[in-house]
């Protein structure tokens, strides 16, 4: 697969946009089955003490992992700002699994240790090179877009004047 510059991704990074989509989904049966306990009479394993909290969380959970799921498109295409925020969101998510540990079902625990996986896959060392090279493509090519602009007079903007003082000569041919 390339991504939108057309570089070719390597194996590590499509792995870790693999385990994300799935860590997200089993999150979200876990949001799913969250949900349900703390509706009266479904499901019910153990008796949950405040079922309004339960099902915020079920739904910030759903919420959450649909946001997952964009940004492991975008680090997929080589975005390091995915990247980055992937790895905040896997640390904040096992804050919160950790806090929230009477809501906990096992698959909280599969979860974490996916989004684990997942941050460990994507900055690996050809995972590293591959941001790094986007990266480095999207800053070289914003470069060169303002170099051409300012070279074709396409800017609009004047010349500044020189630091001495003295008038810049009229340049008739632009």
């Amino acid at each position: 697969m390339t991504n939108a510059a057309g570089q070719d991704c390597p194996r590590a990074v499509k792995w870790a946009f693999a385990v994300w989509v799935i860590a997200t989904f089993v999150g979200l049966i876990g949001a799913v089955l969250l949900f349900a306990n703390a509706l009266p009479g479904v499901l019910i394993k153990r008796p949950i003490d405040d079922p309004d909290s339960a099902i915020a969380l079920a739904v910030a959970l759903t919420g959450w992992g649909l946001v997952r799921l964009v940004f492991a498109w975008f680090m997929l295409r080589g975005h390091r700002w995915a990247r980055t925020l992937l790895t905040t969101l896997a640390a904040i998510g096992l804050v919160v699994v950790t806090f929230h540990a009477e809501h906990a079902n096992p698959l909280n625990g599969v979860s974490v240790a996916m989004n684990a996986a997942a941050v460990v896959l994507q900055f690996l060392p050809s995972s590293n090179a591959y941001f790094a090279r986007r990266h480095h493509d999207a800053v070289t090519s914003t470069s060169r877009t303002a170099v051409s602009a300012e070279r074709d007079g396409a800017t609009g903007a004047q010349p500044a004047p020189p630091v001495d003082g003295t008038p810049e000569p009229i340049d008739n041919d632009r």
